[in-house]
């Protein structure tokens, strides 16, 4: 049984009236009626599989993993990029305000561009960047004279629309002189990249956890599983 002491360990979450702990709890009570009668893996890993289907599905539904792995913070940032308002909404800076979408961006750009004018720039400045921005202005549709149609409804970003790493540029502080710092910035990516990149994210989790993880917990179960011994009688 002291073998079994970190699985306990791992699996006594509170509640806290998420239901992610709520299936956890579940499996819990499923498995330690085997843990009683001794270890038995094939049985453990039969539980587990639906428990894992459930959990899994469960947290894509209500966005637990894009919030785990920060790809809402990442949405969030891209609407902010993409919306036709300019000036501050589609500024994202590398500050507290903007601290979350800012690093969410950045790292799924950094890694995923393949621009080597960006690749070199970072390499040379050693630092991150301090403000991205999208560059230009919207597309206009023309012929539209309604009066009531909101900006956002005659005017759009194309998706090759794009997205600049500016170093230098901080927010706007009027007890802070910013007239002597250096600018310099670079094209990062277009909003189409981005937007592919961020929804190629979470097929390609949807593929590890959904696919690879439970087919393998599956084979694993069926390479446990022993057949009952047969002993001819005397």
């Amino acid at each position: 049984m002291e073998s079994w002491g970190n699985l306990r360990f791992t699996l006594d979450f509170p509640y806290h009236g998420c239901p992610l702990f709520l299936c956890v709890s579940v499996c819990k009570r499923l498995i330690e009626p085997q843990m009683k009668q001794g270890p038995s893996y094939s049985k453990i890993l039969a539980v587990l599989i639906p428990i894992f289907t459930i959990a899994y599905a469960a947290g894509e539904y209500y966005g637990w993993i894009d919030k785990i792995t920060h790809r809402d913070k990442a949405i969030e940032g891209l609407n902010r990029l993409s919306t036709v308002y300019g000036y501050p909404e589609s500024f994202i800076y590398d500050d507290e305000k903007d601290r979350y979408e800012f690093n969410a961006l950045e790292e799924r750009i950094s890694k995923k561009s393949d621009l080597v004018k960006l690749k070199n720039m970072l390499v040379n400045s050693n630092k991150k960047p301090t403000l991205i921005v999208t560059i230009g202005k919207p597309i206009t549709i023309e012929g539209l004279t309604f009066p009531d149609l909101k900006q956002e409804e005659i005017n759009f970003y194309p998706e090759n629309q794009p997205i600049f790493y500016m170093f230098g540029p901080v927010r706007y502080n009027a007890s802070v002189n910013q007239s002597s710092k250096v600018v310099t910035g670079g094209k990062a990516c277009t909003i189409g990249d981005l937007r592919r990149w961020i929804d190629e994210e979470k097929d390609y989790r949807r593929f590890i956890f959904g696919v690879v993880s439970i087919n393998m917990l599956a084979i694993a179960t069926i390479l446990l599983r022993k057949e009952p011994s047969t002993k001819k009688k005397k």
